[in-house]
């Protein structure tokens, strides 16, 4: 068996190789893939820069909710949501950052255990990394419009799921459009 996936290795490696260094072709191929890679790490720095910025504006509003706790005083509500719901539809980046390097580390953390553990850590790494990525919160998933058991917020209209219909020539049903 080893043998075998020694062979199926070096046949897969070859097969890159030739591919990426074709003498016609291979020269516009790892082109394109340095662009596709060059363009994934500028995306990537733009997503880690706007979840900076997010988190770096949720400490600033938690030290003035604090400022006005220890005051005395409660903090005026001003339509901003708490500070890492994660029962909205959409995640904030700040959020969805710390969602996702904290799944990732338990995920980790779950490889390198025995079995029970590992299967735990895994399981609740790999649940806290979905909505990481998919960047929809808790209402996003379960189909809900707001935080549960509240209506949803008045001025925010979300996408219609209602089917078009137009007026059929006959009799003037309505018949889907397609």
């Amino acid at each position: 068996m080893e043998r075998v996936m020694s062979f199926l290795t070096g046949a897969a490696l070859g097969a890159v190789t030739m591919y990426y260094f074709d003498p016609d072709r291979g020269r516009g191929r790892r082109s394109v893939c340095e662009d596709q890679w060059m363009a994934r790490g500028r995306r990537a720095a733009r997503n880690l820069d706007k979840a900076g910025r997010d988190l770096a504006n949720r400490a600033t509003g938690l030290v003035h909710e604090a400022g006005h706790m220890i005051r005395g005083e409660t903090p005026p509500e001003d339509g901003h949501r708490s500070s890492f719901d994660l029962m909205h539809q959409h995640l904030a980046p700040g959020t969805r950052l710390l969602l996702g390097t904290l799944g990732g580390g338990l995920f980790v953390w779950g490889l390198t255990e025995e079995a029970p553990e590992a299967c735990v850590l895994g399981t609740v790494g790999a649940a806290m990394m979905l909505p990481a990525v998919t960047g929809r919160g808790a209402a996003g998933v379960f189909g809900s419009q707001g935080p549960v058991g509240q209506a949803p917020r008045q001025g925010r209209t979300e996408p219609s799921t209602v089917r078009r219909t137009a007026v059929g020539q006959r009799r003037g049903e309505a018949v889907p459009v397609m």
